[in-house]
């Protein structure tokens, strides 16, 4: 049974408890108002893709609970595998190659074991008058050294193999260390499910597309690991709200810095304590300024482990007049600070003092964080292209707008529909009550006929989105269209399967908030080839033209 939740069918009851009886001699049991035959040989399996599923206790004690999640260090070894397959392909062939060699030697040396082994018991009387026994110990040593000389020459093929594969260990671990930070966006909101097939496709992309620099070298590592951070932001950001996206951004900088051994639990604890958590331990100065809240963050700071946290408070209590410059500054981050402290601090030790002193530009500071160390690409998310995200799916990978108020993107799919010829050939289903065998009727045509498909409204019906996750799931590359394509549309809501938000194409869709976003809103809905078309009329406007190209 897959794809169960929480709370079980209690149809299911009697087979977890094995509530069998014996009518004459064969075993029942009773499911529901049947009483069917029970065979002792019989199993149930069930899986769920719930992300962190609590089940009752009751359910506990009648089941065993396997956790197929994936593990860090498993995922390393896959993403290891994945990265040394693209780079290094002959020695990753090589490898897979040892391993069977390796693993059919070893056999063969056993099989000669166990055949002497069984001569020797089966022997009678004196073994050295056994000629077959003696015939069989002759060549077996024969073989066995065979098998030990090429034991140890594929370990020592298997050392370069593996001081090869080792060079490309450092992306793998970033790569492995960044998918747990993606697949836990779901406790934001539960329309964030990414599946690890998704975070795969993303890492063997930005593979290909990497800077091309020497293979093994410094340059290209570096380049790796910036290509598929990068790559993984814009993806995530697609599906992510506006309000998230910094979230992610200092998520990803966190786990990045965690990984690099460049992070400070204690710092970062703080941080996301607000510095809170005890008393001051040091008298406050009588500065009509500096409220009591700020002083209890200051001692906090001075707790820290840091040598730039020593006597933290004392030396703050030192210098007055540079940290009400600090307190008036309209940019406190820009002002020179007392005793040189901003120049011997990090960029997240200085958010903790400006959380402390000035808490309102405290996402100034993780701003900076940020930049510093993923660069200020990752402080501004990408606008929504969704001729982009049109071309990166498939026939089976459903399309799902997650709405907010407001937002309506059926003019956006309709545009795209007659930039791709397909303007007349769209079903389009609001579901709601009754509307379930409508919508069914669309998908099955719509996957023969290569048609597009656009249920709006999916959390308006809850009790038939088990029927979408399975006609999504029984979507098959052979048999559907290549130009079928399954639009849905629904605000966030925890009725939605997670399947079809693991395995479809997410994208957010709000109204745009500012100058900026309407105007980058405004130029991605221009029609490309009409653009330049008007734009190469005369001369004036060619220059416009080029540059238009180049921004897009």
């Amino acid at each position: 049974i897959e794809n169960i939740q929480e709370a079980l069918d209690p149809l299911l009851e009697p087979l977890l408890l094995k509530a069998t009886f014996k009518a004459g001699n064969v075993v029942m049991i009773r499911l529901g108002d049947n009483t069917v035959e029970y065979h002792e040989e019989f199993r149930l399996f069930m899986t769920t893709k719930l992300p962190n599923p609590h089940y009752s206790p009751e359910v506990c004690v009648q089941v065993t609970l396997l956790n197929f999640m994936a593990t860090p260090d498993g995922l390393e070894d896959q993403m290891l595998g994945i990265v040394v397959a693209k780079e290094e392909a002959e020695t990753e062939r090589r490898r897979q190659m040892l391993v069977v060699e390796s693993a059919a030697s070893k056999s063969q040396l056993k099989e000669i074991e166990d055949r002497i082994l069984k001569l020797l018991s089966d022997a009678k009387g004196n073994i050295l008058d056994d000629e077959e026994l003696i015939n069989t110990l002759a060549t077996s040593r024969i073989a066995s050294q065979r098998i030990e000389e090429r034991l140890a020459d594929q370990e020592k093929i298997q050392a370069g193999v593996q001081a090869t594969r080792a060079v490309y260990v450092p992306v793998a671990i970033r790569a492995s260390a960044l998918f747990f930070v993606i697949s836990e966006l779901c406790m934001v909101e539960p329309m964030y499910q990414y599946s690890l097939d998704w975070f795969v496709n993303i890492f063997e992309s930005s593979i290909d597309t990497a800077e091309q620099c020497d293979k093994g070298s410094d340059k290209r590592l570096k380049a790796l690991q910036d290509r598929f951070i990068q790559l993984l932001f814009e993806k995530t950001c697609d599906s992510l709200f506006v309000k998230d996206t910094l979230m992610l951004s200092l998520l990803l900088c966190f786990k990045s810095m965690e990984v690099d051994m460049e992070l400070l639990a204690d710092e970062k604890a703080m941080l996301l304590l607000a510095c809170g958590g005890g008393s001051p331990y040091v008298t406050k100065p009588d500065w009509p300024w500096l409220t009591d809240v700020s002083w209890g963050r200051i001692c906090q700071l001075g707790k820290l482990s840091d040598r730039v946290w020593q006597r933290f408070p004392e030396r703050f209590k030192g210098s007055a007049d540079g940290w009400r410059r600090v307190f008036d500054s309209a940019l406190p981050l820009d002002t020179s600070w007392p005793m040189g402290l901003k120049e011997a601090m990090s960029p997240l030790q200085r958010t903790l003092v400006v959380l402390a002193v000035r808490p309102d530009t405290t996402i100034t500071g993780l701003q900076q964080v940020i930049s510093a160390k993923l660069g200020k690409e990752f402080l501004e998310p990408p606008t929504l292209d969704l001729e982009r995200c049109f071309n990166d799916s498939k026939s089976c990978t459903p399309l799902i707008f997650v709405l907010s108020s407001g937002a309506d993107p059926m003019e956006q799919v309709m545009r795209l529909a007659q930039r791709m010829g397909v303007g007349g050939n769209i079903h389009s289903v609001s579901l709601g009550q009754g509307q379930g065998p409508k919508a069914e009727k669309a998908i099955t045509e719509g996957s023969m006929d290569g048609s597009w498909v656009i249920l709006q409204n999916c959390h308006l019906a809850p009790s038939w989105m088990g029927t979408l996750e399975d006609m999504v799931e029984n979507l098959n590359p052979e048999n559907v269209a290549e130009t079928f394509r399954l639009w849905l549309t629904a605000m966030p809501s925890s009725d939605v399967p997670v399947s079809v938000l693991q395995n479809g194409f997410k994208m957010t869709i709000e109204p745009p908030k500012g100058l900026k976003s309407n105007l980058l809103r405004a130029y991605l809905a221009v029609d490309r080839d009409w653009f330049h078309e008007a734009c190469c009329r005369d001369e004036a406007c060619a220059h416009a033209s080029g540059n238009y190209s180049s921004a897009s």
